[in-house]
């Protein structure tokens, strides 16, 4: 009798906990799946900002995808490792900077992190080496660097005859005085 009782309370007890249990498993199961899907997404929006600017790569977008790496990627060795080489690449100065060495360097972190999401074979060297970039576009592009150029030449001329005469008068490029009017 009194293992009757005792099987009939482990059995209350058991219909009583599975339950409860089974649910606390399922839902960590469900924070740790999407934990990891978000995580993915990071990294998948990082890779489209950075292969969607490949060609035109110094937009702030595109700093600010190379900025979260080391956070994002935390868990992946080699692509931190890829942004690494690449970053010592481009902070080097103006004499030891190779512009081309820098480009390999940007293309391969690419192609790390496609590996990383694992596009091994579909997203390849070639791939990350052939954007589409129309002829326009990239004139387009040299134009607003060479306006920006001039700008940025200009104004600091300006800056610099300002400080040198001690006035706030500013002449145009021809030596004529601005005129306010």
């Amino acid at each position: 009798m009194c293992i009757m009782l005792i099987n009939l309370f482990i059995t209350c007890v058991a219909v009583l906990v599975a339950p409860i249990i089974a649910v606390r498993i399922g839902q960590r199961l469900q924070d740790r799946s999407k934990v990891r899907e978000e995580k993915r997404n990071d990294k998948m929006e990082i890779f489209k900002v950075l292969m969607s600017r490949r060609m035109n790569p110094e937009t702030e977008a595109n700093v600010y995808a190379m900025n979260l790496i080391d956070v994002v990627f935390s868990d992946s060795d080699k692509v931190r490792v890829a942004w690494k080489d690449f970053f010592e690449s481009v902070k080097k100065t103006k004499e030891s900077y190779d512009a081309k060495e820098a480009m390999k360097k940007r293309w391969k972190l690419l192609e790390t992190i496609s590996d990383d999401l694992g596009y091994k074979d579909k997203v390849t060297w070639e791939t990350v080496q052939d954007p589409y970039l129309p002829e326009n576009l990239g004139l387009m592009w040299i134009a607003e660097e060479q306006f920006r150029t001039m700008q940025y030449k200009y104004m600091t001329s300006a800056l610099h005859q300002m400080m040198n005469s001690g006035t706030t008068n500013i002449t145009n490029t021809d030596g004529q005085p601005h005129n306010k009017e």
